[in-house]
């Protein structure tokens, strides 16, 4: 598990999919994120926290596959992640 920044700044890293944490204080801004999926191949879940204010079609119209509350269990992340997605 690591930032977004780690993420970018090891750029030869693979990923079957990325798990975005946005219920943190730290939480990657909403312009990194649309941007991220805008030109990321892995497929990009997103836990976000129950009073957030992200604009959840943006962020499925960026390229995220899906949204799950930041009180998700640890099957429902993981379900998220295995799905197999398009492309």
């Amino acid at each position: 598990m690591a930032t977004l920044k780690d993420w970018e700044e090891n750029t030869s890293l693979s990923l079957d999919a990325l798990l975005l944490d946005l219920t943190e204080p730290e939480a990657e801004s909403l312009a990194e994120v649309l941007a991220l999926g805008e030109t990321n191949q892995a497929p990009i879940v997103v836990l976000l926290a129950q009073n957030a204010e992200w604009p959840v079609p943006d962020l499925l119209q960026s390229g995220v596959q899906g949204v799950l509350p930041g009180d998700a269990t640890g099957p429902e992340i993981l379900a998220a992640l295995e799905r197999p997605w398009p492309g």
